[in-house]
């Protein structure tokens, strides 16, 4: 199977100027044009390289998003920016290369052949993480999208692309892993470090979203305590653990 760029963008010129590049190197694409739907295809697909264009809101998020997603092999990651773009933020988020709009010819191809090698052997090196679901976060007027590592019938640890602030009242959903139910609650953070992992209690479930996550739980029988180690710090989960032994 051909190795796939994800290319995020909605200027037409860029992308068939890409496509083409990518095609000749035997690289197939898939196009995003929102950020919402790149964060959604990172969650749901592995990448090879992911070339993101720098004028979209919340770009430097889907950056980071992908480190996330692929925290083992990583996708090769290229911004394409503009003389006008604002770049705060991006040099944390691990590019590998730039493009300058609008595109030429000559810089893209040098570039992907450059880096065509770092996207076969990131491919190659191992398997995917687990990550179990993609997590929407809104408070304080925004939306941050997350990944969950777990969840219980009290709430949740996930990994955002930053660091979330200690709040009482946030508003989530997701898609139960594995079904096809939505759950929306409101939540506290209950612990949050400075690398975007976080635990969050759910302080109130929607009818429905309660039904569907009980029986979910139900379905996945967990033993009793696991359903306190999900809300834990990493450290208090290790102590438990060994405590419990």
């Amino acid at each position: 199977m051909k190795p796939t760029a994800l290319l995020v963008t909605r200027d037409r010129a860029a992308l068939l100027l890409l496509q083409a590049a990518l095609d000749v190197l035997e690289i197939d694409t898939q196009i995003c044009y929102s950020t919402e739907e790149a964060v959604a295809a990172l969650v749901e697909q592995d990448f090879a390289a992911v070339v993101l264009d720098f004028d979209l809101p919340q770009a430097a998020q889907v950056a980071r998003m992908s480190r996330i997603a692929h925290p083992v092999r990583k996708p090769l990651l290229g911004a394409m920016v503009g003389f006008y773009t604002a770049v705060n933020g991006a040099a944390e988020c691990g590019i590998n290369f730039v493009l300058h709009k609008p595109l030429n010819v000559e810089e893209v191809t040098r570039c992907l052949n450059a880096s065509k090698k770092t996207m076969l052997a990131n491919r190659r090196r191992s398997p995917r993480g687990k990550m179990e679901t993609l997590v929407h976060l809104a408070f304080e007027g925004r939306v941050v999208p997350a990944l969950s590592h777990d969840v219980s019938e009290h709430g949740l640890a996930l990994q955002a692309p930053e660091a979330l602030p200690h709040l009482q009242d946030v508003d989530l959903r997701f898609m139960l892993p594995g079904a096809n139910h939505k759950v929306e609650a409101q939540c506290e953070v209950i612990w949050a470090d400075k690398d975007g992992c976080a635990g969050l209690f759910f302080t109130q479930l929607t009818p429905q979203s309660r039904k569907h996550l009980k029986m979910w739980m139900a379905q996945r029988r967990p033993r009793r305590e696991d359903a306190v180690r999900v809300l834990l710090p990493p450290m208090q989960k290790w102590y438990s653990k060994v405590a419990g032994r």
